[in-house]
């Protein structure tokens, strides 16, 4: 009897004591290591408690009241003795700081390097390991001081400057079977955030893209819920947010402190029976395209016999939903001649969206550009590349390439070389083109984005051969031309 009286003793305080609130916000923001390794003092402390609180409850006759009083105090002191003896341990063996192997760098000056304006000359050569050929995170990321990537042995976060020297790495040893699981970069290139897994807990982990220092560490669910894209497929988003069917929440990269959530805005209407057209990659009704200026999901609410494809667009700083209207163009396509359809973010402030037709091999292809609302016409042609600097984009049409700005504007054309292969890169003033039609020396074309004039053509690193490929990725002050093999490691190149 004494000791149910403790336990629903205990149970009252629990539900009035605002202990689950305080719990919740300590699991947010301290590491899990420190969480696991203090489970067993809060056992152990619950357990003295309970047996405190039953001596004191024993009736009279039990216990004699100076046996009970002597009891109660012995209690209290072996509380305190197994807090001290278990806890300290406890937080030593929690420190968080014991699992990771970091090395940080000095601030150079500014938050991150600016995008290249031209590809200038090579400035260094380094072998590659990524994580896997197919891993996210194995690609090079501009981010910092020029750009981020995960490696293995040791699997490592390493960031390297436009010169390719290294700056700073982050790796984690532990707790447990605890290791990095991949990161995404934010905040325009300032931010990079990591994740590693233990026990299905996923622990979140800010650093500084330019030093590597860390800025905060979670393992609340909904934060890791935002590095977690829907589908393989889907489009990363420039935001530290989390959608699902319910709702919206969006943190602050730098700092890990919820900014707002909102209901999820993307419905179709109470009066809508929508029934969603086939989408490219994955059984999904909508396509999250955020850009570096606002939230955006198209959603599909097209029924049996119409095309209705709608833009969504929320503010990121207060959650305020900026734009709902329907999608231009595709309004007066027949909905039984659809074969898949699908969204890629597009321009400064834009989305492309393309529709595939049963009836016709030829593709259409719509840009908009939010901001002004105004749809532009792409014709089949395939979009190309895009400039991280302003937006701007070029869509090829067999060899003719024609440049977009940011808005949509159309600019010059240019044709482009025979080419077998084709990596091209938009920089800030320059079109860089790979021309690998000479089998004994890869060529980069260079072509000004001014007036789409080639205005050189200089020898590339290497020449690739059969079965390699080369791609052309532009970094934070520096192009990497980076070679893939079908077997060893793929080297890069960097141009700055």
């Amino acid at each position: 009897m004494a000791l149910g009286r403790a336990a629903g003793g205990l149970l009252g305080w629990y539900a009035f004591s605002g202990f689950a609130r305080l719990r919740r916000a300590v699991g947010s923001s301290i590491p899990a290591t420190e969480q696991m390794w203090t489970v067993t003092s809060g056992v152990v402390l619950a357990v003295a408690r309970l047996v405190v609180t039953a001596l004191v409850l024993i009736p009279c006759p039990v216990r004699p009241g100076r046996i009970g009083v002597v009891a109660a105090i012995a209690g209290a002191v072996v509380a305190v003795a197994l807090t001290a003896v278990i806890t300290s341990p406890a937080l030593r063996n929690g420190d968080d700081a014991r699992y990771v192997i970091a090395q940080t760098a000095q601030d150079v000056g500014g938050r991150v390097a600016a995008w290249p304006g031209r590809l200038g000359q090579q400035t260094f050569e380094m072998p590659w390991t990524p994580t896997g050929p197919f891993y996210p995170s194995s690609t090079p990321r501009p981010a910092g001081d020029g750009f981020v990537a995960m490696r293995e042995t040791p699997r490592a976060v390493i960031a390297y400057d436009a010169a390719g020297r290294e700056r700073w790495r982050y790796s984690r040893i532990g707790p447990g079977s605890a290791r990095l699981a991949g990161f995404e970069v934010f905040d325009d290139g300032g931010v990079v955030v990591t994740r590693a897994y233990e026990d299905g807990v996923t622990l979140v982990t800010a650093l500084d893209a330019v030093t590597g220092s860390t800025l905060w560490s979670s393992t609340d669910p909904l934060v890791a819920a935002a590095l977690r894209p829907r589908s393989v497929n889907a489009v990363q988003s420039p935001f530290l947010i989390a959608r699902d069917e319910r709702r919206w929440t969006l943190f602050d990269a730098r700092t890990g402190v919820q900014k707002w959530s909102i209901p999820n805005p993307v419905q179709c209407g109470a009066d809508y029976d929508p029934q969603p057209m086939t989408s490219l990659f994955d059984d999904i009704a909508s396509y999250s395209i955020d850009n570096r200026h606002r939230l955006v999901t198209i959603g599909d609410c097209s029924t049996s016999d119409r095309i209705e494809l709608r833009e969504f667009s929320v503010s990121p700083e207060t959650g305020e939903l900026l734009t709902h209207r329907v999608v231009p163009a595709f309004t007066t396509g027949e909905r039984r001649d659809v074969r898949h359809w699908w969204a890629i973010p597009a321009g400064s402030d834009g989305y492309s969206v393309r529709i595939a037709w049963l009836s016709t091999v030829r593709v259409s292809d719509v840009f908009v550009d939010i901001p002004s609302g105004r749809g532009v016409d792409l014709g089949d042609g395939n979009r190309w590349a895009s400039s991280p600097s302003d937006g701007g984009f070029l869509v090829l049409n067999d060899r003719q390439a024609r440049q977009y700005s940011g808005t949509g504007d159309v600019g010059c054309e240019f044709t482009v070389p025979n080419v077998f292969y084709g990596a091209v890169a938009m920089l800030t003033d320059q079109i860089v083109i790979v021309d690998d039609s000479d089998p004994q020396q890869t060529m980069l074309r260079l072509f000004n984005r001014s007036d789409c004039r080639e205005s050189a053509a200089v020898p590339a690193a290497v020449t690739r051969k059969y079965r390699e490929i080369l791609y052309l990725d532009v970094m934070r002050g520096v192009t990497l031309l980076r070679l893939d093999k079908p077997s060893g490691p793929p080297t890069l190149f960097g141009y700055a």
